[in-house]
């Protein structure tokens, strides 16, 4: 890397004898040893970055460097720095496969999802020599650059564009499924986009197609008898909005809901969540208690009326009943769907308890 005498002339910059640091600089030349130095945080990275300023200092025109100090600052989050330097990098080395795709994610981070998509495709259209990096990690990256840019058009109001980014993540991500078929970061980008597609789709109205990808998030994925992991977040969410679509329904399933509520309970890690999934879980229970029962009057003056439900007469209040029937009166005689709650004012231990509709046990 370093010449022998600008070793001397580097140690004299930095009046250290570190010798910890120039085998880090050594090893600058092996682009496997640099990831797995920075990633593994085995270094201090502000040492580094500090340390690697000092040797593009001392030799601005080798590639290393400048390639080190690109990830360094995407590490930092420093996104523009980290385009700066990749770049001065390709300027040495235009081909090197590693940094043109260090700097396709930088841009993907940045936003800059075209130019991305133009050097990852580059790579492979290009046939680059990648024995520094794998073509799993290509259509990775791929897959990713595509799932971002699909989320920026959906929020922009661009179905057409959104549609067409969002089958290209699809596309590329099963082919990376097949490069590497037990690589877990690769099953949770399937799964992420998955969530992604199906959320979208609930919010544009099309909830049947949306529920099967919400489905396929929750999946269980299993290689060689290993089961895949899937981020909690992730899984979370999809329970959630399960949980919500199927009560939504006009005929609900309320054992499949309660499966969806107690599965999304034991990933959730965020309070919000938590409760709303604990409110679910509460009306499930309550709806599954739900009793069939009639109407056998009601008096609007008194507002109150008398429901028989096998042998038993309650006596309900309409105040809560606005969202089953405004008319009332229309359902005497009627057999109703209804769930009885202990009234406050009631006494007795044998009253009837859930949430939705008031009740209390008639005098005889």
């Amino acid at each position: 890397m370093f010449k022998d005498h600008e070793w001397k002339k580097f140690l004299k910059i930095r009046e250290v004898d570190n010798l910890q640091d120039i085998d880090f600089l050594k090893k600058l030349t092996d682009v496997k040893k640099v990831k797995t130095i920075l990633y593994t945080k085995q270094t201090n990275i502000l040492t580094v970055d500090k340390l690697l300023q000092q040797a593009a200092q001392i030799e601005p025109s080798n590639f290393h460097v400048w390639y080190a100090w690109g990830i360094i600052k995407k590490l930092q989050d420093d996104l523009a720095a980290a385009e700066k330097y990749l770049r001065k990098a390709l300027v040495l080395r235009p081909y090197n496969t590693a940094a043109l795709c260090e700097l396709g994610r930088v841009l993907t981070f940045k936003r800059k999802y075209r130019e991305a998509e133009e050097i990852f495709l580059g790579i492979l259209e290009a046939k680059l020599d990648i024995s520094s990096i794998k073509n799993t990690d290509i259509t990775f990256y791929i897959a990713d650059n595509y799932a971002n840019w699909a989320n920026d058009e959906f929020n922009k109001k661009a179905k057409a564009s959104w549609m067409e980014k969002a089958r290209n993540a699809f596309e590329s991500v099963l082919v990376a499924i097949d490069f590497a078929p037990s690589d877990g970061r690769i099953h949770e980008l399937h799964k992420k986009i998955c969530l992604d597609f199906g959320l979208h789709l609930f919010q544009i109205g099309n909830k049947e197609k949306g529920e099967k990808f919400l489905v396929k998030t929750i999946a269980e994925i299993r290689i060689y008898d290993q089961l895949i992991s899937t981020n909690k977040e992730t899984l979370s969410l999809a329970y959630y909005h399960l949980a919500k679509h199927e009560m939504s329904k006009t005929h609900p399933n309320w054992n499949l809901t309660e499966i969806y509520v107690r599965k999304g309970l034991a990933v959730s890690n965020k309070p919000n969540r938590t409760n709303t999934l604990k409110k679910y879980k509460k009306i499930v229970k309550n709806e599954k208690r739900r009793k069939i029962g009639q109407i056998s009057s009601f008096d609007p003056d008194k507002k109150f009326g008398i429901i028989k439900s096998k042998g038993r007469s309650c006596i309900f209040f309409p105040n809560c009943l606005s969202w089953y029937c405004s008319d009332i009166p229309a359902l005497i005689n009627r057999k109703v769907s209804f769930i009885p709650v202990q009234h406050t004012t009631a006494r007795r231990s044998k009253n009837l308890k859930a949430t939705q509709i008031k009740l209390v046990e008639a005098k005889t």
